[in-house]
């Protein structure tokens, strides 16, 4: 539960997890430094995504009650006009980075959503700005989904 510590981690903190966590960022700042050093950069977007909060809960005991940790993710480099939108502390599910991620690199995207995910660029609700529960907007009937992935 205290992560791996690799032999680029530095010992800069009393907790190992604390330690791994900086390590890992520096590592992720180090190759993004990197890449805005390459020509190619101008037309790179780089996304970051974490999968899950952090699963050691005893290292975040000192958290304030009410504080609501979320999954980290972030878009580098995409369009100004993109990220000028509503693109920030939005709330979202995983689902929307596709949508997210295709906008990113410029892809169009007929109506801003691909599925049930949503470009988070655009000015469209995502599910989970719209419902509550995610459960009830998930069972609705697809005649799409029914005609085309059930029928087939």
């Amino acid at each position: 539960m205290d992560g791996y510590i690799c032999e680029l981690c530095k010992t800069e903190y009393p907790e190992d997890y604390a330690n791994v966590i900086s390590c890992a960022d520096r590592q992720i700042m180090e190759f993004i430094d990197w890449i805005q050093e390459q020509s190619w950069y101008r037309n790179t977007a780089i996304v970051i995504v974490g999968d899950h909060i952090s699963m050691n809960n005893i290292f975040w005991d000192d958290i304030p009650e009410g504080y609501n940790r979320r999954t980290y993710n972030c878009f580098i480099n995409v369009d100004k006009e993109k990220s000028d939108i509503r693109a920030k502390n939005r709330t979202v599910y995983a689902m929307d980075l596709l949508p997210t991620t295709l906008s990113a690199l410029n892809v169009q995207i007929s109506g801003d959503r691909l599925g049930l995910g949503t470009d988070l660029f655009s000015d469209k609700n995502t599910l989970a700005e719209q419902s509550e529960n995610f459960e009830e907007e998930t069972v609705k009937y697809s005649e799409y989904y029914f005609n085309q992935l059930i029928m087939q």
